[in-house]
């Protein structure tokens, strides 16, 4: 998934610009401290806003279901430990990987109907993306959801719904900033809910 992600996205004028930089000897960008903390200030936003929703509309649709699943923290330790997989493997899979080769192949088709657009990544192509890979983004918690309640319709919403609050945003860091700092804002957003919270709720 990486190196197909790797190659996919370049194609599109993307892909994993500090690493380049650093590999091939060049200057990091002047702006990567500024990036670095807005990704973190969106991550632990997206977070945030995930919890308040999540409070606020879902679980009171279903308080008996989605309450006993709200109410379960692992320890904070755990969490930490799983932001690593979530910053780094979930934004290689989902933003990387299945992102740019599903734009590769919209722009690849779109340059069928017309051959004369030069443009890397349309705004069309992009934004149909990064839907597309928001909702599986948020369908792919599903089967861990599973393993403590049946899924109904409305855990199926709740999980396009809050995962996509994050899924969306790291698709335009991917875009704009490089997938370093789509992973720093998945990483921070996942300490936020998986870290943070337990320590609140303790």
């Amino acid at each position: 998934m990486t190196f197909v992600g790797l190659w996919a996205s370049r194609k599109l004028g993307l892909g994993a610009p500090l690493i380049d930089a650093r590999l091939s000897g060049r200057d990091l960008p002047d702006k990567l401290r500024t990036s670095v903390a807005q990704a973190v200030a969106i991550g632990l936003a997206c977070a945030a806003v995930i919890v308040v929703l999540d409070q606020s509309v879902f679980i009171r649709m279903d308080p008996e279901g989605l309450g006993t699943l709200g109410s379960i923290h692992p320890a904070p330790w755990k969490g930490f430990l799983a932001s690593f997989y979530g910053g780094i493997a979930e934004e290689i899979q989902l933003r990387l990987f299945f992102l740019s080769l599903l734009a590769l192949g919209l722009r690849q088709l779109a340059r069928l109907v017309n051959p004369d657009d030069s443009n890397l990544l349309p705004g069309w192509i992009f934004w149909t993306a990064n839907t597309i890979a928001a909702i599986v983004f948020g369908l792919g918690h599903l089967p861990a959801t599973a393993a403590l309640l049946p899924i109904t319709g409305l855990i199926i919403v709740r999980a396009v719904v809050l995962n996509g609050l994050i899924a969306i945003p790291l698709g335009v860091l991917f875009r704009r900033n490089g997938i370093e700092i789509a992973m720093i804002a998945h990483f921070s957003a996942d300490i936020g809910l998986h870290v943070i919270l337990p320590l609140l709720a303790a």
